[in-house]
């Protein structure tokens, strides 16, 4: 889908003629390719997200630099790579560059202090994404960053819990967490809070975990020891902190089952920080109100989801929250290739999708035509 998107766009880089105040003078402002396009992607969605920072960059006209993370090169990278020469692209217009473990950041420098280099797309984490943005800030590269998130998903009392734990369990688990859309908290009225815990725990409870080449295999394994250590330490600073553990708990090995935890304090890591592991927290609000305020709690603003039987109501909500994307009664995982996505605050900035990525990878220029006008009378 993102690929026929963005053959749908190779004509999307227009422009206009403006009126002067000279009438033997004709303005002329168009949208031209930027250049060179560094695209810096992860590992979590490797194919898609490859895709999504370079199939409209490319066209639009520029050529394309991947550097893949370490954990997936040949996803993010070479398939891309060799299904788009397959289909006819010319040598050189998409090229990859991937790196040994722990050689990418002096390799994402050098490339962003050459001067060919005029965009850099950086989807990932937001304490890198400081980085990128500090040498691309250096080198006056316009920069798309699609950073971390602290995602909230605000259920009212009239939501019909039997239609949603599913869509929570999926919003918060699926990829065992490893989303930068996953729900990390939940926000739920008080009158739902403790029935909305049972069943969102009964329901993880009864989720398998294992080989995910094997048949009815729902969650598969982190994608390392690091990533396991860190979702081990969130989870025991959280029951150091007098956190309860409604379900799930500690990763065995690299596999994490998933995980919902009550009464999780703000002094807690999980409380401010991304898991990226199949970790969601469950919090009571009195109103509506307080459920804005705890789901606006933070500086992450990436996506958010609202659950009402009301769609106004819910729409309402929807508005009140700060957040790139919010979804109105539907779970906070999924996109869609010509919607804008991006996000707020520590969450990144720039918006990659449809014409927001024809607009991310073009420069607009002016140019004044004299004496292309009708003469003056």
């Amino acid at each position: 889908a993102t690929l026929r998107e963005a053959a749908s766009l190779t004509t999307a880089a227009t422009g206009e003629v403006l009126p002067s105040v000279d009438p033997a003078t004709v303005n002329l402002s168009q949208r031209v390719p930027a250049g060179v396009v560094l695209a810096v992607v992860p590992w979590n969605a490797p194919l898609v997200l490859a895709a999504r920072a370079t199939a409209i960059a490319l066209a639009v006209g520029n050529t394309v630099v991947v550097r893949p993370s370490e954990e997936a090169p040949v996803a993010a990278g070479y398939l891309l790579a060799d299904a788009l020469h397959r289909a006819g692209l010319p040598p050189g217009v998409l090229n990859v560059a991937s790196t040994s473990p722990g050689d990418g950041p002096p390799v994402v420098r050098h490339l962003l202090a050459d001067p060919r280099v005029r965009r850099v797309v950086f989807i990932g984490s937001t304490a890198v994404g400081r980085r990128i943005a500090a040498v691309a800030g250096e080198n006056l590269v316009p920069a798309v960053l699609e950073l971390g998130g602290k995602n909230a998903t605000v259920v009212c009392e009239d939501a019909d819990l039997e239609a949603w734990v599913p869509r929570l369990a999926f919003a918060s688990f699926a990829n065992s967490g490893q989303v930068c859309m996953a729900t990390d908290r939940i926000v739920v009225h008080a009158a739902r809070f403790e029935e909305l815990t049972d069943r969102l725990a009964a329901f993880a409870d009864a989720m398998v975990v294992g080989d995910p080449r094997e048949e009815g295999t729902e969650l598969g394994p982190l994608v390392n020891a690091a990533a396991a250590a860190s979702v081990t330490r969130l989870v025991d600073d959280a029951v150091a902190q007098g956190a309860t553990l409604r379900s799930g708990g500690r990763p065995e090995g690299l596999y994490a089952r998933p995980t919902v935890v009550t009464g999780l304090p703000r002094s807690a890591l999980l409380s401010g920080q991304e898991s990226f592991g199949p970790l969601v927290s469950v919090q009571a609000a009195a109103d509506d109100a307080a459920a804005v305020e705890l789901a606006n709690e933070g500086p992450y603003g990436l996506v958010a989801s609202v659950a009402s039987a009301d769609p106004g109501r819910a729409e309402a909500l929807a508005r009140r929250i700060r957040a790139g994307a919010v979804h109105v009664n539907g779970p906070s995982v999924g996109d869609e290739p010509h919607v804008p996505f991006g996000g707020l605050g520590a969450s990144g900035y720039g918006r990659l999708g449809g014409a927001e990525s024809v607009r991310t990878f073009t420069d607009q220029r002016t140019f004044y035509l004299h004496g292309r006008g009708p003469a003056a009378p």
